[in-house]
């Protein structure tokens, strides 16, 4: 579940208003060479494709691979953690499975590549839960460990808690190692330049990833790659409100951007000087005129 944070009521700093908010969505740092290097694989051409078995949270670990069974003769049987963590898999052909309850259901077949056993997993919107893409995880780990991203969102996750930190702060990968989840099964885990040690969960494609999820948590919108500060050279008011998920009268578009994400919708108030009402949700609006805000209403 996407969460939000508090959003505070509107202050006055100086001459300017602020109006803070937390939206998941921020500006894409994917380019040509990102895109040919992580490709999405439609489910039509996974034969073959190489899967890993995602490790579990430990509270999870005792059920076992839920959607990830043997023969179907054995009543699908659910995988034991232990046995079968981190091993990886080939898809040999997707087809369809019967529920003992005569519901049918797609399946897929895969083969492990050390035992060459058979076993099989549900699919459900072109999504397989408890795998992830091994391509995508080598990749990943070689592309950027060690190196230094710049993070867009205010907070990483330690254990069962956050640590706050700033938009767009620079971060050293220290490890990438693979996800509990399919639609975010590559963990970046980072440490800040104050020593804060965290991780964040991605997905470097959309493969196995369910459509209503493709839009959250990619690489590309959660990590840039080169320093925004020096991409846009803009005052140091804007970078401090950029950071703090803050919008101020005279904000460019760009800037808003930045700080908030896309807005949910876009209404066009007038074409002629480009006014348009910005919704981020039922109660909080910005209103821009040729491409600045002017106005705020929450």
């Amino acid at each position: 579940m996407i969460q939000r944070n508090t959003i505070r009521p509107l202050q006055a700093v100086g001459t300017t208003l602020l109006l803070t908010a937390l939206v998941f969505s921020y500006p894409a740092a994917r380019g040509e060479p990102y895109a040919d290097a992580f490709p999405t694989i439609p489910e039509s051409d996974w034969a073959g494709l190489r899967l890993m078995i995602l490790p579990q949270s430990k509270s999870l670990q005792h059920f076992g691979y839920q959607e990830l069974y043997q023969d179907a003769d054995k009543a699908y049987t659910p995988l034991r953690y232990d046995d079968y963590t981190g091993r990886i898999v080939r898809v040999r052909g997707i087809g369809h499975g019967r529920a003992t309850n005569g519901e049918v259901f797609d399946e897929a077949d895969l083969q492990l590549e050390d035992t060459k056993e058979i076993i099989h997993g549900d699919l459900e919107q072109g999504c397989m839960n408890d795998v992830g893409p091994v391509s995508d995880l080598e990749k990943a780990r070689k592309r950027y460990s060690g190196k230094t991203l710049w993070y867009a969102d205010d907070s990483l996750k330690s254990g069962d808690r956050k640590i706050k930190v700033k938009q767009y702060l620079p971060v050293k990968v220290l490890e990438v190692v693979p996800g509990w989840y399919a639609p975010v099964p590559v963990r970046f885990i980072v440490q800040t330049k104050m020593g804060q040690r965290g991780y964040v969960d991605v997905h470097m494609s959309d493969t196995n990833v369910p459509a209503s999820l493709q839009s959250r948590s990619r690489f590309e919108d959660t990590f840039l790659e080169t320093d925004p500060r020096k991409t846009y050279a803009w005052s140091p008011m804007a970078w401090s409100a950029i950071e703090n998920k803050e919008v101020f009268i005279g904000m460019t578009s760009q800037q808003v951007r930045m700080s908030w994400g896309d807005p949910k919708e876009i209404v066009t108030l007038s074409s002629i000087d480009h006014q348009e009402k910005w919704l981020y949700d039922r109660r909080y609006i910005l209103f821009l005129k040729n491409g600045r805000v002017r106005a705020t209403h929450h």
